[in-house]
C-alpha cells in the first residue's frame, strides 16, 4: 500500500501497511497500519513504535479489573467473583441443557405441560390404586390380637371370734375390706348376730342364725358379733367374696 501522511494536529502522520515502518519518524508520531487494523505511536526514547490500543489490563500501569468501578455487593443466592456474579443452588435445583434453573425431581416425579407435579405412570398404575380400595392388608397386615379382662373373686374367711358369752355383749373385728358379692356367717351359738360397718359406723348388711348370707358390695370397716343364746362360750367366723386377679386373663 503507498505510503500516507496526515496533516500535524489531526488523523495518523502515517498511513501504511505493517511490514513498511514509516522513515525518520519523531517522538510522538502516529502510525496505522491497514492490513493489521493496529496503531502505533513512536518512543524517541526507546527508539520503538509502540500500540495504541490496549487489549490486557496487564497493559495498563496500576489497573486492575475492579478499578472500572467498585465491586457490587451481593446476597445468597447470588454469588460473586471478582466481576463474575453467579447464581448459587443445591438440592432440588439444576441447570438443564440450556443452562437453564429447573426442578430438580429427582426419581418418581415428572411435570406436565402446565408446569404440575405429578406421579408417572410407570412408577404407579391406576389397578395398583384401584386393588387398594378392596384389599385390607394392602399396606400391612391386619392386627389379629384379642385382650379379655375380668374381675376375679374369692371366698375368704375376714373375721373370727371365740370364748364369747351372752352376758359378753357386741365383740368387734376390724377388717377393713371391698366386699364385692356375698357375705355370711356361721357359729356354734344357737342363737347370734352379726353387723357389717362401713367407715361412717353405718351398718352394710346384717345375718344372723336364721339367715346367714346375704348380698352385700362395698367397702367393710369391721364385722361386730353379738352372742344372744345362754350356752358358751362360743365361736364365730364371717367370710366374704373379695376382688381378687384370679379371674383376670391377657391373650397377645
Amino acid at each position: 500500500m503507498a505510503d500516507a501522511s496526515g496533516p500535524s494536529g489531526g488523523g495518523y502522520d502515517f498511513v501504511r501497511d505493517s511490514t513498511s515502518p514509516p522513515p525518520n519518524p519523531t517522538e510522538g508520531d502516529e502510525w496505522y497500519q491497514p492490513d493489521e487494523n493496529d496503531a502505533k505511536t513512536y518512543n524517541e526514547g526507546s527508539g520503538e513504535w509502540e500500540d495504541m490500543k490496549i487489549s490486557d489490563h496487564t497493559q495498563l500501569t496500576n489497573v486492575d479489573p475492579a478499578s472500572h468501578h467498585d465491586p457490587v455487593t451481593v446476597n445468597a443466592p447470588i454469588t460473586r467473583n471478582a466481576q463474575l456474579l453467579a447464581l448459587a443452588y443445591s438440592d432440588g435445583l439444576t441447570l438443564d441443557g440450556s443452562d437453564q434453573l429447573a426442578v430438580d425431581l429427582g426419581s418418581g416425579l415428572a411435570i406436565d405441560g402446565n408446569g404440575r407435579v405429578y406421579i408417572p405412570a410407570d412408577y404407579v398404575t391406576a389397578s395398583e390404586l384401584s386393588n387398594h380400595a378392596s384389599d385390607g392388608d394392602a399396606h400391612h397386615s391386619k392386627p389379629s390380637q384379642t385382650q379379655n379382662a375380668g374381675i376375679g373373686t374369692s371366698t375368704y374367711d375376714i373375721a373370727y371370734g371365740s370364748g364369747l358369752r351372752m352376758d359378753d355383749g357386741w365383740q368387734n373385728h376390724i377388717v377393713n375390706c371391698v366386699v364385692t358379692g356375698t357375705v355370711a356367717g356361721s357359729s356354734s351359738a344357737n342363737e347370734w348376730d352379726a353387723e357389717f360397718i362401713d367407715v361412717t359406723g353405718s351398718v352394710l348388711a346384717t345375718i344372723n342364725e336364721g339367715n346367714s348370707s346375704t348380698s352385700l358390695t362395698g367397702f367393710v370397716s369391721e364385722v361386730r358379733w353379738n352372742n344372744r343364746d345362754s350356752v358358751g362360750p362360743e365361736s364365730f367366723t364371717a367370710s366374704a367374696e373379695l376382688v381378687d386377679g384370679g379371674g383376670h386373663s391377657h391373650s397377645i
